[in-house]
């Protein structure tokens, strides 16, 4: 009798554990989804504008205070991933006509930027030059139909810049001063400082290469490779045709020749102000792109 009234409680004691912990593991698994979907909702661009491009401090999307009504990422990992083809891109802003401009987060290639005057090359974009032929006939070529038919073909700002300038408005100037219309081209100069959310020691070209190693920790356009930009280099004392700005591993935005060294590539694109978003946008869940 005593034997048999020790199983029972034994057993009863063990049935009560399992279903508390089953009850637990439930309610966790509930309470992950239910957040889960609180946070996650289709979104048009309009509404991720509206809704996130509020931040002030630290990772997120800010009022671009140089570009009227345009929003742009910044800080060390914000959530602005974005997956298209099983592929991770970062949206690195809304433009003030609602496209999205977004970065690889992977290179594709490293080449030379151009080639053609001996080993220098030329620092014009639209000439066009090797990256931008290869970019925009070969790797526009491997993507896609659904992937081409939500691309704008746009305008991308492809002036020279003064070398170290203290003027981020003065260089956004430039930069628009010469202009090309494509499907793919690459970030610019402005696209990586205005990227950095520490703008008391980054906000301009001289002060971020003054303070790289500090710049870099806040950045999310940093990459373990150095990548070229679209930016040709202007110097009102030296008139080099050839030299075109790039970004190293380390943070800093180097002058180098077109055609005398390689780089990593990494395309950049605008995408069609209709399409529609869905996710968290982080690196895990990041978002898509839904009908």
């Amino acid at each position: 009798m005593k034997k048999t009234k020790k199983i029972i409680i034994i057993f009863s004691l063990c049935l009560l554990f399992g279903i508390t912990v089953g009850y637990a593991a439930f309610s966790t698994n509930l309470n992950i989804n239910a957040k889960g979907n609180i946070v996650q909702k289709i979104l048009t661009i309009s509404e991720l504008k509206n809704e996130y491009c509020n931040a002030t401090t630290g990772d997120g999307l800010y009022i671009d205070t140089y570009e009227t009504g345009r929003c742009v990422y910044k800080g060390v990992d914000p959530n602005n991933y974005l997956e298209i083809d099983n592929t991770l891109w970062r949206i690195l802003a809304i433009e003030s006509d609602g496209t999205l401009k977004i970065m690889k987060n992977d290179s594709v290639a490293n080449m030379h930027w151009d080639t053609g005057v001996g080993a220098w090359g030329y620092n014009d974009w639209s000439r066009p030059a090797v990256v931008n032929s290869y970019l925009n006939n070969d790797y526009y070529g491997s993507l896609s139909d659904d992937f081409k038919a939500i691309i704008e073909n746009h305008v991308w700002n492809t002036g020279a810049v003064t070398h170290a300038n203290n003027d981020l408005v003065n260089q956004i100037e430039e930069e628009k001063s010469i202009t090309w219309r494509g499907n793919v081209g690459l970030i610019s100069v402005s696209d990586y400082i205005k990227a950095n959310s520490n703008f008391n020691q980054c906000g301009n070209f001289s002060l971020n290469n003054s303070n790289y190693e500090t710049c870099r920790q806040t950045n999310f356009l940093i990459r373990p490779q150095r990548f070229w930009t679209i930016t040709a280099y202007d110097n009102i004392i030296l008139n080099l045709s050839s030299v075109v700005y790039r970004i190293s591993e380390a943070g800093g935005i180097s002058a180098e020749s077109a055609g005398y060294s390689t780089s990593d590539i990494f395309p950049a694109m605008y995408l069609n102000s209709n399409i529609k978003l869905y996710g968290k946008g982080t690196e895990i869940i990041p978002y898509k792109i839904v009908s």
